[in-house]
Parts: structure tokens; sequence; C-alpha cells
């Protein structure tokens, strides 16, 4: 049956090539091409796409030291930070395999998933670890890494702030004196993008136990291609180490929703859950800066072009008015969202006319 383009919107293409690449390669072709650009801005601390490329190598090489190798899991057990994106693209880097953990799971839960994902490496957060350091002794994990969200101050006012340091359990690794010890020389690792998983991200359990499901390079980066010339237009094209955009003559950037390296996104949705991860890397792709949050909070906003997440997160950015301009936001503050430009069910249309309206108007 013929497909109807009846409503295909101009400028992007109708068939795509997929490339056959790792997904680290995301960062790495921002690194090369905006090495200066800001990757993460979190809590006022702002990384660059360089920086993140080289901390995500010494976490690679971490994990190659610490006996981490090819197709081994790291479950990641954080919410939304910038040790988050270092662990995630440095253990692709060195070949593993990514398990995300949702802080939200309890105790059962949790040894059940690091268990039949047979996670042998640990990555949490410190404040969070009184229930994982129990759970743990259920499981195969033989390296445990702590990361600590105040170690995102700047020294200088970190005693000041209402987030501490926890001390270190005995046995336990801290993640910052980790990227410290190692250089940014991440291991050489030959990748067959078809065969090997990227990800083993498990289901809700909503119908029974959750099922691990085995993603592999080449399907993730399908995902990625396809939203990236969705939102950009065109097509996404690879070259010499670099994402770029193709396009049909006639057709130009500022004719699509998104920008290469030119955009800043508001990042909602949780990066352990499969849609904020796709929000992660593609908004990595693009070279757009992300604002990253632990937990969603409508009153700080930075002005962002796109924002991400669920539709229920609309109905309180609706109300949380006005929202600033910034010099990295010329345009109008958060017009439109790459989940969606229209809101699926079930957000109600009471909740979106009025949350549209203040788009369009400011």
């Amino acid at each position: 049956m013929e497909k109807n383009y009846k409503y295909w919107p101009k400028g992007v293409f109708k068939h795509l090539t997929y490339h056959e690449v790792p997904v680290f390669e995301c960062l790495r072709s921002s690194a090369r091409q905006w090495p200066w650009r800001n990757a993460i801005i979190f809590g006022g601390m702002e990384l660059t796409y360089a920086e993140l490329d080289d901390l995500s190598d010494r976490f690679a090489a971490a994990l190659a030291a610490m006996g981490v190798s090819k197709g081994d899991r790291v479950a990641i057990h954080l919410p939304n930070c910038p040790q988050f994106a270092i662990a995630f693209f440095g253990l692709l880097k060195a070949g593993a395999v990514f398990v995300p953990v949702s802080p939200l799971l309890s105790e059962r839960e949790f040894a059940f998933q690091l268990s039949d994902s047979g996670a042998e490496t640990y990555v949490g957060l410190d404040l969070l670890f009184d229930m994982p350091r129990q759970a743990l002794t259920n499981t195969g994990v033989k390296n445990v890494i702590l990361v600590s969200l105040a170690d995102c101050f700047p020294p200088l006012s970190a005693p000041v702030k209402p987030l501490q340091k926890q001390p270190l359990p005995e046995g336990v690794t801290d993640f910052t004196a980790l990227l410290a010890q190692y250089p940014p020389e991440a291991p050489e690792v030959e990748f067959d993008v078809k065969e090997d998983l990227a990800y083993i991200g498990y289901t809700g359990g909503t119908t029974g136990t959750p099922k691990g499901v085995m993603i592999t390079h080449y399907n993730a980066m399908a995902n990625y291609v396809q939203i990236g010339g969705w939102i950009c237009g065109g097509e996404v094209i690879y070259g010499d180490g670099k994402f770029g955009i193709g396009r049909m003559e006639g057709d130009s950037d500022d004719d699509h929703p998104m920008r290469m390296a030119r955009e800043v996104w508001l990042l909602v949705a949780p990066w352990f859950h499969i849609m904020g991860l796709t929000h992660l890397v593609c908004g990595v792709m693009t070279g757009a800066t992300l604002i990253v949050f632990p937990r969603f909070d409508p009153t700080e906003f930075y002005g962002p072009s796109p924002s991400t997440g669920a539709p229920a997160s609309r109905e309180p950015l609706s109300s949380s008015w006005p929202w600033p301009r910034t010099p990295s936001s010329p345009r109008s503050t958060c017009p439109k969202s790459p989940s969606s430009t229209r809101p699926p069910p079930p957000f109600p249309r009471v909740c979106w006319k009025p949350c549209w309206k203040r788009y369009r108007a400011w």
C-alpha cells in the first residue's frame, strides 16, 4: 500500500540513511564541531562539549582499569545531573552496556533489575545509598562508584550550600576522584553496531515482571537519526566524524523547529527512562545546550527554545509566568517541544490552550 504523504512537512526527507556508528559518536561529533559551546548547565555549573567529551574519556579509562570490558553491564542509578551524562557516554566508550535504574524502585525491584541484567558495576548517588547498600549484597555487583551532587558547586561557595558531600562507605569509589585519577584516554574498542548492545532498558512491569529490552547501537542511532531529521529538517548526515544536516534545494535551518548548535533545551524527562535518554542524546547530537534539573521545577526556567518531557509537564509551565528571554534564546521562549508540538492524550485541551497561547504570545 502506497504511503500518504499529503501532510508531510516540507524539507523533511521521506527516506533516511542510518549511520553505522556507536552512540557515543554523537558526543564526539559535537565536541569536534563546537568544543567551546556549553553542553550542560546544572545549578549554575557549566560544562562544554569539549569538557564532557574529556571527562567521559576519563571515566571510560577508569572503567577499563577496574576490569570493565566490552559487553559488561554498568548500572546508573542517578537523577539527571552532569555525572549521569559523563558516566553514560564513558561506559559506552569503554564498550560496556548501559543499564538505567530508576531511583524510585523498591529494594526488591532494584535487586531484581541489577541481577537480571548481570550488572557488575554500579554508579549511584551518595544521598540515596542506604537502600542500595543493603540490596547490592544480593546482586553480582563488584564495583560501586558514588556520585555527589555537591561536587557540582564551585569550591568557593560549596561550604555555604545546604547540600554537602556525604562520607564514603568502605569499599566504595568516589566518582570525581576517579575522573581526576585517570587521563582522557578511552580504550580502543572494536564495535559491530548491529550486534553490540548499547542499552538494556527495562519495561514498566505493568503486566508482570519488567523485561529487559536489548537495544543495539544501530537500533539507538536509527531512532536518533529519525528524530534529528524530524526536528531539524532535511536528513542527518555523517562524515569525517561529524554529524550534520543535508538539505533539499531551497530549504534552510530556519524553516524547521530546531537548528544545529543554536538551541537551548530544557530537559525534564528522567534519563533513566528511554524518552529522557533519547532527549539527552538527540540534544547532544544536534549541539544543543541542555538545561538539566534533577527534579522538574517550573519556576526555575532559563528561557530555552524547546522543552522536553511528558504532556503533564506543560500545565505547570503554563502557570509559571513570565519566562525570561536570554541572549542564547533570542526567539520567543520555549515555543515548541521535541516530544510533541501538539498534545498527545491524556493532556487535556483546557490545559494546553493557555499554555500554547502563552508560548505564541511571548
